[in-house]
């Protein structure tokens, strides 16, 4: 009987578990302040341009991301992401008139982000530090990063306030156009943005703690349009996965796999890129 009464009570803790799985949680970024967080990196991409110009290359970056967060006020917490360790890999031509690897390790290294960050992921008054603000370089990092943090959040997402479990999808506009504008330094335009849709696919134990896994899938067809080239397209295509722990909303680790081919008749250019990223914990 005493062992039916554990076999009993570990199936109640079971059941428990399971409805707690069900019911959503309102899952919230509690990253906290004066704390520090640190992330490992590894990014491989290509490029392909092929038509009026024949150009490939190939790449692989990697670097310890550094969030240093501040002291909350009103909902706010002020943050800076340092970049360190960056090693920058080249195989193939880079552009003409484009940055040496080591220019770009050393802008890597000296720039910081800041800004403030709220608990759904949200961020405000972003901008960097630490680099001349009319650096044609420094600008279209700072178009690019601000946009997508802009719009997808400080770590990829922003929580609905509904709360998540296994099943819920959201939508977040991208509006990756405006993104594209600033990092070719106006170049190639657009105002379009595409959909990245959001689905929590299970809740697992990740490193001993629960941990929602959400897949992120972008994809769409962009109008753009160059002074030099004239109208175009570009196609955009991404899959991520990421890890959330659901007591902090911290991104523990994600996966991602994204393509863009930017198409304007006389010129294609190809790009595809493949990022993992984790935590660092000690």
């Amino acid at each position: 009987m005493r062992t039916y009464g554990w076999a009993a009570a570990a199936l109640a803790l079971v059941a428990v578990a399971g409805a707690a799985i069900q019911d959503a949680t309102a899952v919230r970024l509690r990253m906290s302040s004066g704390e520090v967080y640190k992330f490992k990196s590894e990014t491989k991409s290509t490029m392909n341009i092929s038509g009026a110009l024949e150009m490939a290359n190939a790449s692989t970056q990697s670097m310890v991301r550094t969030f240093k967060l501040g002291e909350a006020k009103e909902g706010w917490t002020p943050f800076t992401i340092s970049n360190s360790d960056v090693v920058i890999e080249n195989d193939g031509e880079t552009p003409m008139g484009g940055p040496s690897t080591e220019d770009l390790k050393k802008l890597t290294e000296q720039v910081q982000i800041t800004g403030e960050v709220n608990e759904f992921g949200q961020i405000r008054g972003f901008t960097l530090k630490g680099a001349d603000q009319t650096d044609p370089m420094v600008a279209m990092a700072l178009g690019g990063a601000g946009q997508a943090m802009n719009d997808l959040g400080i770590m990829g997402l922003k929580f609905p306030s509904d709360g998540i479990k296994a099943g819920t999808t959201w939508t977040q506009k991208f509006y990756m156009g405006r993104m594209l504008e600033d990092v070719s330094g106006g170049m190639v335009t657009s105002s379009d943005a595409v959909d990245v849709v959001y689905k929590v696919i299970s809740v697992e134990d990740y490193k001993g703690k629960p941990h929602a896994v959400i897949t992120a899938i972008t994809a769409g067809t962009l109008k753009v349009s160059s002074p030099q080239a004239g109208d175009g397209t570009m196609e955009a295509n991404g899959t991520t996965k990421m890890w959330v722990d659901m007591q902090t909303g911290v991104t523990t680790k994600f996966e991602s796999d994204m393509s863009q081919t930017i198409d304007m008749n006389v010129v294609i250019v190809s790009n595809t890129m493949n990022t993992k990223e984790e935590r660092i914990q000690d």
